[in-house]
């Protein structure tokens, strides 16, 4: 957040969905903001801390971006929201239609079982050119909400409905115990599948995603998936949810591929034989990739 600020500053009216509990002190942020040349816009309150140790409140962490307003929506009013309403619902209050200069949904959607009421009430809160903020769970994290989501949900549901795309990243936490030791994977342009179906490593993996609601943007369009729209349009996708003509090499596998299942004994064997070179190939293919798209996070 505090890269995406140093980019395009955040400012005006913020909204969390649901109050965000912080698990850092003032002098953790101190010490982040050190690492990456921030200065805090509330460094005087900051400062001022007795106990530097305790978390930060969430006004005290999102102070530090200089927002004008701070406030929460949730189901109920148990942690003081100002705005109570139900996420599963598609009729926002006037009031707070086009109200928000940024949405924060640090935790919150996947735990809401109506998500495409859920991200159309995400359009319907922010003003034109706001920014809406997803920190959701990816892989590794049962029975933690309803779902867990893949990058690929938030990176075609904006491309379609017209949101410019600030920022998208699969996040490696690496670890649940702390320090975290993360490290961020640049999912934009898109990663190939081949490498993140059954190739991550075994930890919990989160996804971080920004975008801003153009004059065009929407929030009602259903999109599809690039990777099979590629294979319905009789194309291969490519990175930037751009298609590409199917190589004649690529044409020439996928033949070999139908003619071996012609042959049950053949293709048994086939798979038996081949299937542990080919995962070994996958998992080599994939650490390398993520080596290159991946950098860590300093904690």
């Amino acid at each position: 957040m505090i890269e995406e600020h140093k980019l395009r500053p955040f400012r005006g009216r913020l909204l969390q969905l649901g109050r965000q509990e912080i698990f850092f002190s003032a002098s953790d942020l101190a010490r982040i903001a050190a690492q990456r040349d921030f200065t805090p816009a509330n460094q005087g309150a900051l400062q001022a801390i007795a106990d530097k140790r305790r978390p930060l409140t969430d006004r005290e962490f999102f102070d530090a971006f200089g927002f004008d307003h701070i406030a929460a929506a949730d189901y109920s009013d148990f942690d003081d929201a100002e705005l109570v309403y139900d996420m599963n619902r598609d009729d926002l209050p006037a009031p707070h239609r086009g109200a928000y200069d940024c949405v924060v949904d640090g935790g919150t959607m996947e735990h809401v079982f109506h998500a495409p009421n859920f991200l159309k009430n995400v359009f319907g809160l922010l003003r034109v050119g706001g920014r809406v903020i997803h920190v959701s769970p990816a892989s590794n994290a049962v029975d933690h909400g309803f779902y867990s989501f893949s990058p690929c949900l938030f990176y075609e549901f904006y491309k379609a409905n017209g949101w410019h795309i600030d920022a998208c990243k699969l996040l490696n936490f690496g670890t649940r115990l702390l320090p975290i030791r993360m490290t961020a994977y640049d999912y934009a342009p898109p990663i190939p599948r081949s490498v993140l179906d059954g190739y991550l490593a075994g930890t919990v993996h989160y996804n971080f995603f920004i975008a801003t609601k153009t004059p065009d943007a929407r929030g009602d369009l259903v999109p599809q998936q690039n990777f099979y729209q590629g294979l319905w349009d009789g194309k291969a996708p490519v990175a930037g949810g751009a298609a590409r003509r199917i190589s004649p090499a690529r044409a020439l596998v996928g033949a070999a591929k139908a003619l071996i299942k012609r042959y049950p004994a053949i293709e048994r064997a086939a798979r038996f034989y081949g299937l542990p070179f080919l995962r070994v190939a996958r998992i080599l293919q994939a650490r390398r990739h993520l080596g290159r798209v991946g950098r860590k996070i300093p904690g």
